[in-house]
């Protein structure tokens, strides 16, 4: 699960809510600021580059706004994906 970052406990708490491993919650990291709608795009850009994407089947990316804004998308790792 690749997150925003609203909170700093955001990604962890959303985790539990949906009963996924704290674990698997990757947010930005070492970023100082708030790096408010880059926060998805650079936390799945941190995770490649650590190889953290290659750990999961699918990743399930979570963003937050203001008001009632939110989105999700999932997406599915082509090297386990079934060759069409």
């Amino acid at each position: 699960m690749v997150t925003s970052q609203p909170t700093p406990a955001f990604a962890a708490e959303v985790a539990a809510r949906l009963g996924v491993g704290e674990d698997a919650a990757v947010t930005v990291t070492g970023v100082a600021g708030d790096p408010h709608t880059s926060a998805v795009p650079l936390a799945y850009h941190q995770a490649v580059a650590a190889g953290r994407d290659r750990e999961f089947r699918q990743l399930l990316f979570v963003a937050v706004g203001a008001g009632l804004t939110s989105a999700c998308a999932v997406y599915r790792h082509p090297e386990h994906s079934p060759v069409r």
